[in-house]
């Protein structure tokens, strides 16, 4: 059995990024299928971000592998972009 612990959700809690300090480095594929979180959330997050939205799927992400090189690209382009 699995249970959630107060700890757990302490922990998630800590993750949470209220804005970004640098959006062009973020890249956020989402699908309208997409229910956990629904795709709209993200949207609304990333919205300052580099953020494509696809007609259906899931939350998986169905057919990643087509967008393989627009995310190499993406890549590409960020390298020297970054703060050290």
């Amino acid at each position: 059995m699995h249970l959630v612990t107060k700890a757990h959700i302490d922990e998630l809690e800590n993750l949470y990024i209220e804005t970004f300090s640098n959006p062009e480095n973020i890249m956020a594929l989402v699908q309208t299928g997409d229910e956990a979180p629904d795709y709209r959330l993200a949207v609304e997050k990333f919205g300052n971000a580099h953020c494509i939205v696809r007609e259906g799927g899931n939350h998986s992400y169905e057919n990643y592998v087509s967008e393989l090189p627009m995310i190499f690209e993406f890549l590409l382009s960020r390298i020297g972009h970054f703060e050290r």
